[in-house]
């Protein structure tokens, strides 16, 4: 397909001529590398040509006019001023270079000058030089007197660094009980330091401690409060359980509490369940068997609490067993017997 055709249909769908499912037809024939049906490529370009004529012209509002004319007089004031500024720029390099030729106009004038000035000395050197004998005298007299008298301002006075000996050995001291002060503070610092690292290491260690202590104690709270409020009961009944044969090894006991009608079961070494199977507390009374509750024991559980004990005299209860059953459910106990006893072996 041509560009131009391609730029026909973006511009349609731009314009709101085309929907999201025309232009996604249109991408499924790019990707084909197919051309578009002649007839509806004309219709969006109909619609296209149409949408001048459906839009009004609007005019500008006069403040929007006020503020573009505005814009353009401080534009035009800005122009005006860097222009000034260039012409003023370019008067003083002007003035600079003028003065810069008057400089090397009275270099040269001053050279030549010089250059007459020492014409003239060479025509007098020659009249001096009769006169060079006398003058060498009297100068070496004068260096000699000179270099005495200057010995013995050395004997008389000390040099420079003779003098200001005594202010760098000041300098010096100072400067070595100062980094003196320096060391023994650093060294007091970091022991300070490391003895306050420490007491914080074991202040946060005793911290961590109290922490792990406190949240014991609230899981133990939180685990064990519901048996130690069943323990306030008054009228506690204890019944002792006792493993069968194929568990020998697995005890437990039932506390049973008529006035709040609940049970805690405690229990050991009982064998591990398989998936699908769980444990079920029974009471046998008249030859009648009520499932009580069901549980699955969890790794390090001893206690399961049983919120709800049926409204049975305990003298009529005949036996206490505890099975293992489907966790489907189970309306008679047909599963292996753990643990049983019965009130008679209780308290």
């Amino acid at each position: 397909m041509a560009d131009k055709e391609i730029k026909e249909i973006l511009s349609a769908y731009a314009l709101g001529c085309m929907d999201k499912k025309n232009l996604d037809h249109f991408k499924e024939y790019l990707e084909i590398e197919g051309d578009l049906p002649y007839d509806l490529l004309s219709d969006y370009v109909k619609l296209s040509s149409l949408i001048p004529t459906i839009l009004t012209i609007e005019k500008p509002d006069p403040k929007l006019k006020e503020t573009v004319a505005k814009n353009l007089l401080s534009l035009q004031n800005e122009v005006k001023e860097k222009i000034k500024i260039k012409q003023t720029s370019a008067s003083e390099l002007k003035s600079e270079k003028e003065e810069q030729l008057l400089n090397i106009e009275n270099q040269q004038e001053i050279s030549e000058t010089e250059q007459k000035f020492e014409t003239e000395i060479e025509s007098k050197s020659l009249e001096e030089s009769t006169n060079f004998n006398t003058l060498s005298t009297r100068t070496t007299l004068f260096s000699q007197g000179d270099y005495e008298r200057g010995t013995r301002e050395t004997e008389e006075f000390p040099n420079g660094e003779n003098a200001a000996s005594p202010f760098n050995l000041f300098n010096f001291i100072v400067a070595a009980i100062v980094i003196i002060i320096l060391v023994l503070f650093g060294y007091y610092f970091h022991n300070t330091n490391n003895k306050l690292e420490e007491e914080v290491k074991v202040l946060s260690a005793k911290v961590d401690k109290l922490t792990n202590d406190l949240n014991y104690s609230k899981e133990f709270i939180s685990k064990y409060e519901k048996m130690i409020d069943f323990f306030n009961y008054s009228d506690i009944i204890i019944i002792n359980l006792s493993g069968t044969e194929s568990t020998s090894k697995a005890i437990g006991r039932l506390f049973i509490s008529e006035e709040g009608r609940e049970a805690l079961l405690e229990f050991k070494n009982l064998p591990i369940l398989k998936n699908t199977e769980a444990y079920y507390l029974w009471i046998v009374s008249n030859q009648i068997s009520y499932q009580l509750h069901s549980f699955v024991p969890k790794t390090g559980e001893k206690f399961i609490l049983i919120p709800e004990f049926p409204r049975i005299p305990i003298e009529e209860v005949d036996l206490i067993i505890v099975t293992n059953e489907p966790r489907a459910g189970s309306e008679t106990p047909q599963g292996t017997t753990h643990l049983f006893g019965s009130i008679k072996n209780g308290k």
